[in-house]
């Protein structure tokens, strides 16, 4: 199973797509470095507004490594990672069968139960890998940009949606919240990961698995937003796969955080499932 999983690595990491995500990831952080330097920080003015006792100049010491990684952890892991890994779930079996190279694979003396486990931990395991490569690239340009992370201002309402204005967070318990972030995002991003899987055994295509997975994340996103979807939101993928700011309150709702990781569990185990069932019936052609 080791050396199952080992190949499926090897052969996930060398693809092209990885330097694009990576090259990509890069130029959206230099973005954002242009974004904070163009608007001078006014969308901190606009925050205060609703914080008396606090003046802006006293804000601005504020904005450091991590303030900057905190504030490009939203398009990196709610756009750039969900849509990296259905490119990778979508193209692990289809692609492998649009090249003709699973039909070979299949026919040797090695289970189906097992070749797709060992994709399903590959993917887990990639998965792992970029949610800590962008955490960790995330501070460092902004520890180049705007030097090291002290004491951190939080603005709950503007970055995340909560009824909480404003947390101050000592550095080493911000550190730790990060990290409880990027730890969430590599298992919770593995939801979407497993829907595409399933597509890609339902497909053929390469490109048609991964539209699909990519199709179904942003379907479940917009509707979320919508105000006729207040009441499925807490069960939607999109949900359910950023639902970070729990963790950037002065205490994290145990409850919630249950929820939402059991939510996950359930869809990684009921696609993961429908996965093998699909594979395990395919005719490999």
């Amino acid at each position: 199973m080791f050396y199952l999983i080992r190949n499926e690595l090897i052969k996930m990491l060398c693809q092209k797509k990885n330097y694009v995500v990576i090259g990509g990831h890069l130029f959206m952080l230099g973005l954002c470095y242009l974004g904070f330097i163009t608007s001078r920080m006014r969308f901190l003015e606009r925050g205060l507004n609703r914080n008396v006792g606090i003046a802006f100049d006293d804000v601005m010491s504020y904005v450091d490594a991590l303030f900057f990684a905190r504030a490009a952890l939203i398009p990196t892991y709610f756009i750039i990672f969900p849509i990296f890994i259905c490119t990778i779930a979508g193209d692990i079996v289809a692609g492998e069968i649009q090249e003709g190279n699973l039909k070979l694979y299949a026919s040797r003396a090695i289970s189906r139960q097992k070749i797709i486990l060992s994709k399903l931990v590959s993917i887990f395991v990639v998965a792992f890998m970029y949610s800590c490569y962008f955490a960790l690239a995330n501070v460092v340009i902004g520890w180049i940009f705007f030097g090291p992370p002290g004491v951190q201002l939080i603005f709950m309402a503007d970055i995340v949606g909560l009824a909480t204005e404003m947390v101050i967070m000592p550095l080493p318990q911000a550190v730790e919240c990060y990290i409880y972030a990027m730890l969430y995002f590599s298992f919770s991003v593995m939801a979407l990961g497993c829907i595409t899987l399933f597509m890609s055994t339902l497909f053929n295509r390469m490109t048609t698995a991964t539209v699909a997975g990519i199709t179904v994340y942003f379907v479940c996103y917009i509707v979320s937003a919508m105000p006729f979807g207040e009441e499925i939101r807490p069960y939607l993928l999109s949900t359910v796969i950023n639902s970070v700011s729990i963790f950037w309150m002065e205490r994290i709702p145990m409850g919630k955080l249950i929820d939402n990781i059991s939510m996950i569990g359930l869809y990684i185990c009921v696609f993961s499932g429908l996965s093998l069932a699909s594979f395990t019936l395919k005719d490999i052609r």
